[in-house]
């Protein structure tokens, strides 16, 4: 099952997870243990990813803190746009 999980969590569709498993999808489907690692598998390898990703922005990695501000924060590197500002030029004469 934690096979299932796994694959599913990189990516793979339940077809692509039959083929590496060697069973059928519907084999698949009726154990019920099979069918909750096809199920949860994305959500718990993001959950791992995510969790990793917090501990090392706390434990201070500036690049873990930058991306997860980015993603989660709404933060960006762009300068925030600010009007033209009017320019009046006159020559002396």
């Amino acid at each position: 099952m934690e096979q299932v999980r796994l694959l599913v969590g990189c990516g793979l569709n339940q077809e692509q997870v039959s083929l590496v498993i060697g069973k059928s999808v519907d084999a698949l489907h009726k154990n019920a243990l099979t069918r909750a690692a096809l199920a949860d598998g994305k959500v718990v390898a993001v959950g791992k990813v995510g969790s990793g990703l917090i501990t090392r922005a706390i434990a201070g990695d500036n690049v873990a803190s930058i991306f997860y501000l980015k993603t989660q924060a709404g933060w960006s590197e762009k300068a925030p746009e600010t009007p033209p500002t009017e320019l009046t030029v006159r020559w002396a004469e």
